[in-house]
């Protein structure tokens, strides 16, 4: 049976539906260790219609598919997701260049101004000046024998910064 048919059942017909099927596939379990089956796929067929009823027995009780009416008979009564409504309408805004002031808007760095050093778009980052530092460790080397550590800008996610100043209104 169509998900689509069964959308058509009430609650209580498809529990009905659910307990003949069940027992069809116990009949025909057991009836395939005694001789062979003549439709084997029979079996799957009736295990996917009971995971089919589970699954719009559950959207129902969980509110997402609701009730048929009577006289509704195999018509889909699915409710429309909601859309998800945004707090603050999406801005069309200039694209971060390099030398523009951001201010952090996110994570431990939140608040804090720094100019943007580096822009790796293919990345959706951006490196900014005194703003998340990290150490990197250094091997020995016949240059540098001493090893060491050396702390460094790493990126930040766009979506985490905003222009203070652009660097066209910086320069004039």
């Amino acid at each position: 049976m169509k998900i689509s048919e069964m959308r058509g059942h009430s609650s209580e017909e498809l529990r009905e539906k659910m307990g003949t099927w069940r027992r069809e596939v116990f009949d025909l379990r057991f009836k395939s260790v005694t001789e062979p089956i003549q439709n084997p796929s029979e079996l799957n067929e009736k295990r996917k219609d009971i995971a089919r009823a589970m699954t719009i027995l559950r959207s129902r009780e969980l509110g997402t598919e609701t009730e048929p009416k009577m006289g509704e008979v195999g018509a889909q009564a699915v409710k429309e997701p909601k859309q998800k409504e945004r707090k603050h309408p999406k801005k069309i805004t200039r694209a971060i260049r390099r030398d523009d002031t951001v201010e952090v808007l996110g994570g431990s760095h939140a608040g804090k101004q720094g100019r943007v050093l580096r822009v790796l778009r293919e990345d959706q980052k951006v490196v900014v000046e005194g703003v998340n530092y990290i150490w990197k460790h250094l091997a020995k080397t016949q240059q540098n024998p001493q090893g060491g550590r050396l702390q460094k800008e790493a990126p930040l996610p766009i979506s985490k910064v905003k222009i203070v100043q652009t660097a066209d209104a910086a320069s004039e």
